[in-house]
């Protein structure tokens, strides 16, 4: 409960419906203890100093789903939770660029 009290909201009930899908879906326990909420205190993946201002939002897509399934070793399930997407909305997008699925097809 601590961690969840820390966290800002930006989001407000949109963000918390997020994190509570998320942790549910990275927890193996049918009950969430602190340490299915630790993503909250991470940093989203960023390059450091990485000017987006010449990029179009298509690059800027495949960037992020990038550093997403790099992030999660590949995990699509668990790159789509934290994109805050469904699984099925990231293989849409997926099909958008083919080079970021060749991982034979991890769930």
């Amino acid at each position: 409960m601590e961690r969840l009290q820390r966290h800002p909201w930006p989001g407000n009930i949109r963000e918390l419906r997020n994190v509570l899908a998320r942790a549910r879906l990275m927890s193996d326990s049918p009950r969430l203890d602190a340490d299915a909420f630790a993503f909250l205190d991470e940093a989203p993946p960023t390059a450091p100093g990485l000017d987006l201002g010449h990029l179009t939002l298509r690059e800027v897509e495949r960037m992020t789903i990038a550093a997403h399934l790099a992030a999660h070793q590949g995990q699509r399930r668990a790159a789509a939770a934290s994109l805050g997407i469904a699984t099925s909305t990231l293989y849409e997008k997926l099909k958008r660029y083919p080079e970021l699925g060749s991982d034979g097809g991890r769930a």
